[in-house]
């Protein structure tokens, strides 16, 4: 058998979000890239790894009496209420993570019902023992199609936290031994977690439905999918298209909607000047014109 046989699976949980409305239930679902060594390519529940932090919330989700002795069986004699409402806590929390969706404080009166668990087979490289639960969709506040929340996040870690951890490890890799090093060590390991984090928003964005760059025809702002004529302090002109990360081109002048030029004329309108962040130092932007095409 290929894989590691005798590794132990992690303690997981996922969050079905059930949308009755239209009489048949709808459940939302992500879909995970290629690169994931763990269902790569499957559609899968919000979800993931359960933390400490989950056992010791100030108010807990709530779970019926016969899911919580259903999830107390499971996990043994002794087990705690905290721990078996640690995997409810798990799922709520992952799932406002992954979708910017957030459980309305009425959902927090509203029992998870635990339905089910699964165990990833031996041998796999990674393996969870994962509980699933149910809730109903209209207990969250937010719109699975709004990926505002994410873009935020995503430019406040680009723009704001990354640089100042980098700027710590820096500092710190500068006061010799690193191996007993605490301020290093802590930032590599936050470098790491803020690295993965944006390649997960990154990958959730640009799997968005994207709105057509002709339904901003006539508009004068930058939105995904606008060619923007710009001029630099020296007079160079530049003309750009913001596409997604899969059609960059930079030879064509397609350039990604998370790259440095994108992020700094997105939102800003036809004559603004916006700044430029650069190895040389911060460069001044003049918008000359935004263009999107024609309606078919």
């Amino acid at each position: 058998m290929s894989g590691r046989p005798h590794l132990r699976p992690r303690n997981a949980a996922s969050l079905l979000l059930a949308d009755l409305s239209d009489g048949a239930p709808a459940f939302l679902m992500g879909e995970r890239s290629g690169g994931h060594v763990f269902m790569a390519h499957n559609r899968v529940f919000p979800g993931g790894r359960v933390e400490k932090a989950d056992s010791h919330l100030p108010l807990p989700p709530v779970v019926p009496d016969a899911d919580m002795a259903w999830l107390r069986n499971e996990l043994g004699t002794g087990a705690s209420d905290s721990r078996a409402t640690a995997f409810a806590a798990c799922a709520m929390r992952e799932t406002g993570e992954e979708t910017g969706l957030v459980l309305e404080s009425r959902a927090l009166l509203t029992p998870l019902r635990y339905i089910a668990r699964a165990i990833t087979p031996p041998g796999r490289a990674r393996r969870f023992d994962a509980r699933f639960f149910l809730i109903d969709a209209r207990n969250i506040t937010g719109d699975p199609n709004d990926f505002s929340a994410a873009c935020d996040e995503l430019s406040h870690l680009l723009d704001v936290e990354r640089p100042e951890v980098v700027q710590v490890v820096s500092w710190a890799a500068s006061n010799g031994d690193r191996s007993e090093n605490g301020d290093y060590l802590y930032g590599k390991k936050r470098l790491r977690e803020i690295d993965r984090r944006i390649r997960f928003l990154i990958r959730r964005i640009d799997r968005a439905e994207v709105v057509e760059p002709s339904a901003h025809h006539g508009n004068d702002q930058v939105f995904f999918g606008a060619t923007v004529t710009y001029s630099e302090p020296d007079g160079t002109e530049r003309r750009v298209q913001i596409v997604g990360v899969d059609e960059t081109d930079p030879l064509a002048g397609k350039i990604s909607w998370v790259s440095p030029v994108a992020r700094a004329l997105i939102n800003a309108r036809e004559g603004d000047e916006v700044s430029l962040m650069t190895p040389q130092g911060r460069m001044e932007l003049l918008i000359e014109s935004v263009e999107y095409p024609e309606p078919v």
